[in-house]
């Protein structure tokens, strides 16, 4: 190993950068430096947060497009008759789907 390497030079470190090198090394390697067990009450509120806007945004969506085609086709409000009205107004129902899954972080 290179004599750059912390653990290869024999040099006595502290705990604590003994620590940090093996956290480095460890993140490195592509594991992640905290367990994902939910143990602190922030983490596990964020996590039902998460799951709970990413399954309501596609829901309110097609909520909000049902009841644009059942305005339009069964009560015949006048402002939806118009084709690209109607358009614009699915699109923008369709767009708040990716919404919850943009703002919403992963845990």
């Amino acid at each position: 190993m290179p004599s750059v390497c912390p653990w290869s030079s024999g040099r006595r470190y502290r705990q604590p950068q003994i620590e940090q090198d093996l956290l480095l090394q460890r993140m490195e390697q592509g594991e992640c430096g905290e367990t994902d067990d939910y143990s602190s009450g922030a983490r596990r509120f964020m996590a039902v947060w998460t799951i709970f806007f990413r399954c309501f945004t596609p829901l309110a969506s097609m909520a909000m497009v049902v009841s644009l085609f059942v305005a339009r086709n069964k009560y015949h409000d006048p402002e939806l008759q118009n084709p690209g009205h109607m358009v614009l107004l699915v699109f923008i129902a369709l767009c708040m789907t990716p919404i919850g899954y943009l703002c919403a972080p992963d845990v």
